[in-house]
C-alpha cells in the first residue's frame, strides 16, 4: 500500500523536469552558436584567401599587359621580346599596391625566364590581417597565346 501511495505522488515532480529541459536547450543553444561561430570565422578565411588571390592576379595581369604592349625600339615587336633578349637568366621586381586609391594588398611581381618560358610571379600580402597568397603566370616564348597559370 505504501508504494502505490508513493507512486501517486506527483508533487515536486514538475520541478526536476523543467530543469532537466532547461539544461536541454542550454546545451543546444551553446552548440548552435558555437557552430554558427565557426561559420563565420571560415567564411573570413575564405573571403581573406578570394581577396589575396584576385589582387596577385590583377598584379600579374598588370605584368602581363605591360609585356605585351608595342616596345618603341622598331628591332623588337613587343616589350616581351625585349625582355626575353635582356633578361641573360636575369629577373625583374616590382612593388606595387591595389587598389591604388585606397590599397588593401601589397603585391610583389617578379618577372623572369625559365626554360622556354616568361614567368609572371605575384605574391600578395593583405593589409587587413597579414595573409599572403602566390601565383604564376607562364608565358611561352615560342607562341605568346600560349599560357598557363600555376599556383605555388
Amino acid at each position: 500500500m505504501l508504494m502505490k501511495e508513493y507512486l501517486k505522488n506527483e508533487r515536486g515532480f514538475v520541478l526536476p523536469l523543467v530543469l532537466l529541459v532547461m539544461v536541454v536547450l542550454s546545451v543546444l543553444f551553446v552548440s548552435m552558436f558555437t557552430l554558427t561561430e565557426a561559420n563565420t570565422n571560415q567564411v573570413v578565411v575564405q573571403e581573406n584567401n578570394l581577396r589575396g588571390y584576385y589582387m596577385a592576379r590583377s598584379g600579374i595581369e598588370i605584368a602581363h599587359a605591360a609585356l605585351m604592349t608595342e616596345d618603341s625600339d622598331p628591332s623588337y615587336h613587343l616589350q616581351i621580346d625585349r625582355f626575353i633578349d635582356e633578361s641573360s637568366d636575369g629577373s625583374l621586381t616590382d612593388e606595387l599596391s591595389l587598389p591604388e586609391d585606397d590599397p588593401m594588398s601589397d603585391i610583389e611581381i617578379e618577372v623572369s625566364v625559365v626554360d622556354s618560358e616568361v614567368k609572371i610571379y605575384a605574391t600578395s600580402t593583405l593589409r587587413s590581417n597579414g595573409a599572403k597568397q602566390d601565383l604564376a603566370l607562364f608565358i611561352n616564348t615560342s607562341n605568346y597565346n600560349d599560357t598557363r597559370w600555376s599556383n605555388q
